[in-house]
C-alpha cells in the first residue's frame, strides 16, 4: 500500500505536467492506452480468466465509476496546487469505513470511526473553509474523491476471488474506448517530451493500481485506505521539486493531524488482531467485537 501511495504521487505529478498542455479527457485516454501496452505481455494468460469471470456486471459499473473519478480528479489536478488537491482527496477514509461499514458489513468501532473523524478535521485545517473560498476545483475533488471510495469498494470486493491482474486489466480495457471516443472532440497532439510522459504516465498508474489491488487482498478496506495518507508528503516533495510549490504552515499541521489519526489507526488494529490470535474460538453464533 505504501509503495501504491508513491506510485500513484508520481502518476498525480505526470498529470498535472501533462496537463499543461493536454485537456484532462485526453490525459485518461493516453494513461489508458499505455497503462494497457505495459501489461500486454500478460495479456494473453489473463484473457481467459476474464472471460470465465461471473463478475462482468460489478466490473463494468467499477470502471465507469473509475472513469468519472478519474475524469474529475485529473481535471482538478490542474486548478490546484498538487499538494492540495492531494490534501483534500483524503476525505477518502471516511467515505470508504462508511461504505466498508455500511455495504461490506466490516466491523468499524468507535475508536477507528473517532481517529477517521480526527484526519478529516485535519483536513479542514488544510482548507480553512471560512477563511479562504471554497472553489469549483476543491469541491470536484471532494466529489472525485467520493467516486474513488465507490470503486475502492468495489475493488474489495472483486479481490475475494479475482485476480489482481484481472482487476486491472479489466479497467483498461473498458475504460480505453470510453475514454478515446470522448477525447476525439478536443484531441491536442503531443509533443515527443509529452508522449515520454504519457509512457511514464501509464507505467506508474498501472503498477499503483497493481499493487493497491494486491494489497486490498491482505485486510480490510477500512485499515488500509488511511494509509494512503503518504501520498501527500511523496507529493509534496515532488511539487516542490518540479513546480516550485512549498505547501504552507496548515498543509504540514492538517497533515500531522491526518498522519496521527492514521498511525493510531494502524496501530490500534495491529494491537487488536494479536489480541485476537490470542483468543480460543468465539462459541458458534457469537457476535465479532469491533475495534
Amino acid at each position: 500500500m505504501l509503495l501504491a501511495s508513491g506510485c500513484f504521487a508520481v502518476m498525480n505529478t505526470l498529470v498535472a505536467l501533462g496537463g499543461q498542455t493536454l485537456p484532462a479527457i485526453e490525459l485518461v485516454f493516453l494513461r489508458n492506452v499505455f497503462g494497457l501496452l505495459v501489461c500486454l505481455p500478460l495479456l494473453p494468460r489473463v484473457l481467459p480468466a476474464i472471460f470465465r469471470s461471473s463478475n462482468h456486471g460489478l466490473y463494468l459499473l467499477r470502471a465507469l465509476v473509475s472513469f468519472c473519478a478519474m475524469l474529475v480528479w485529473f481535471w482538478s489536478l490542474n486548478q490546484l496546487p498538487l499538494a492540495e488537491a492531494v490534501s483534500l482527496s483524503f476525505t477518502l477514509p471516511l467515505f470508504v469505513i462508511a461504505g466498508a461499514a455500511l455495504f461490506l458489513g466490516e466491523a468499524v468501532g468507535p475508536r477507528r470511526w473517532l481517529a477517521t473523524a480526527a484526519g478529516f478535521v485535519g483536513v479542514l485545517v488544510i482548507l480553512r473553509p471560512g477563511f479562504i473560498p471554497v472553489s469549483l476545483a476543491s469541491v470536484a475533488v471532494v466529489f472525485s474523491t467520493a467516486l474513488m471510495a465507490a470503486a475502492v469498494l468495489m475493488v474489495k470486493n472483486l479481490s475475494n476471488t479475482e485476480d489482481p491482474l484481472v482487476i486491472v486489466l479489466y479497467l483498461l480495457l473498458i475504460m480505453l474506448p470510453v475514454s478515446g471516443v470522448a477525447s476525439i472532440p478536443v484531441w491536442v497532439t503531443p509533443s515527443p517530451k509529452v508522449w515520454v510522459l504519457m509512457a511514464a504516465l501509464g507505467f506508474f498508474a498501472t503498477v499503483a493500481q497493481w499493487l493497491f489491488t494486491t494489497a486490498m487482498r491482505g485486510r480490510d478496506v477500512s485499515i488500509l485506505a488511511p494509509l494512503d495518507f503518504f501520498r501527500l508528503p511523496f507529493t509534496a516533495l515532488l511539487a516542490y521539486w518540479l513546480f516550485d510549490q512549498l505547501p504552507s504552515f496548515w498543509t504540514w499541521m492538517g497533515a500531522g493531524i491526518i498522519f496521527a489519526a492514521n498511525l493510531y489507526i494502524v496501530r490500534r488494529e495491529a494491537t487488536l488482531a494479536r489480541e485476537r490470535q490470542k483468543a480460543p474460538a468465539p462459541p458458534a453464533g457469537a457476535e465479532p467485537g469491533s475495534c
